[in-house]
């Protein structure tokens, strides 16, 4: 009976199976092979996994100690064990089932690969001529810092990797930058003859299609700088006002579809959480007390609620739930070993939590065929 259903009758089956399910039907027969390998197919299933209440994963991943997706519930249990041996070694994003991998310590020629767990396969991006370039011309060995952002242009239906680095040629001098924009759809890279100007960038984040930074000026004001993939533009945003007399930690981050900010109180040990709304308006959603209990947020899980590393708990963390503003549950796990820390040695203890958000995150992860059909 399957030999007599046509290629858009099958489609429609294949589209409601998970990926391990669809992947044996591809060894079945080659008229199904032809069906479910084609571009049209994998957007078909990626819309419907995401329309539907299917089985959603966090990525954990943090700066020094690489990255690893785990079943999005108390248990955390490592889901994929397999990576190809000559990927990067940390994660700058997720999208869609996507990973953008890279090396720990970004350099000018830092291997880039777009990773698909789900179907084991990568991608090694192509070098961006625009970085070689500039080292051809002996600016290598002078101060430069680089950033790599990875998300989803969903008016463009494309996967974009944005790749920056900021840089002074000698000390006191003005701070420059290149900017060169990959494209998955044409496998190339764009240079983005825009100017930077700031002297330092956060980690960033990328919500619908633009990429966002914590920035530093060279005056010392703090802003966020955002990259508008689309128009291939940058523009500048407020952070939420505050009117105090120390020194205040703003962190980036993805909460659902929208831009979050998070800010620390270093003196009363607590997080307020904002929302960026339309037309550039902040929302306060809730402040938390850390207190010597929490380290920061390190993101958000697939329902919402926000997950805080534990510091008197070894490989723990915790589930808060933001409506009600309190923790709902541990997530403890032995497989989340590399995200926690081993408490025993007081003076790592110290150093890590001096660190804290700086090395820890986690993102929402779902599987899909992205990358199977080779384009």
């Amino acid at each position: 009976m399957a030999d007599s259903l046509p290629p858009d009758m099958l489609s429609e089956i294949f589209k409601r199976l998970p990926v391990n399910h669809v992947l044996r039907c591809m060894c079945v027969k080659k008229s199904w092979y032809r069906v479910i390998k084609t571009c049209i197919f994998v957007s078909l299933h990626l819309n419907y996994r995401q329309s539907v209440s299917s089985k959603r994963y966090l990525l954990f991943h943090s700066n020094y100690s690489g990255f690893s997706v785990h079943s999005d519930d108390k248990k955390c249990r490592e889901t994929y064990k397999w990576r190809p041996d000559d990927v990067g070694q940390t994660s700058y994003g997720t999208s869609n089932g996507l990973i953008c991998l890279s090396d720990l310590e970004l350099e000018y020629d830092s291997h880039i690969y777009l990773w698909n767990p789900a179907i084991r396969r990568s991608k090694l991006l192509p070098p961006s001529s625009l970085f070689l370039d500039i080292f051809k011309l002996e600016f290598k060995g002078k101060v430069f810092k680089m950033s790599l952002a990875f998300g989803y242009s969903s008016s463009r239906d494309d996967y974009k990797v944005v790749k920056v680095m900021i840089y002074c040629l000698e000390k006191g001098a003005k701070w420059l930058s290149l900017v060169d924009v990959y494209s998955l759809r044409s496998n190339s890279w764009k240079e983005i003859g825009q100017e930077v100007s700031c002297c330092k960038l956060g980690r960033p984040v990328f919500v619908k299609g633009v990429v966002y930074w914590i920035a530093k000026k060279c005056d010392g004001k703090r802003l966020i700088l955002c990259f508008d993939t689309e128009e291939e533009v940058f523009r500048e945003i407020l952070l939420p006002g505050y009117d105090c007399a120390y020194k205040l930690d703003h962190f980036v981050q993805k909460f659902g579809e929208l831009l979050c900010v998070l800010v620390f109180h270093p003196p009363s040990e607590a997080v307020d959480m904002w929302v960026m709304e339309e037309a550039e308006v902040w929302r306060k959603i809730t402040s938390i007390g850390l207190a010597d209990k929490y380290g920061l947020p390190m993101g958000f899980r697939n329902n919402g609620e926000m997950v805080l590393r534990m510091l008197n708990y070894e490989f723990g963390f915790v589930s808060y739930d933001l409506k009600r503003n309190k923790p709902t549950g541990i997530m403890k796990s032995k497989h989340l070993k590399p995200f926690g820390w081993d408490f025993s040695d007081d003076d790592e203890k110290e150093a890590v939590d001096n660190l804290d958000q700086k090395v820890y995150f986690v993102n929402p992860f779902m599987e899909s065929l992205v990358l199977l059909d080779d384009k």
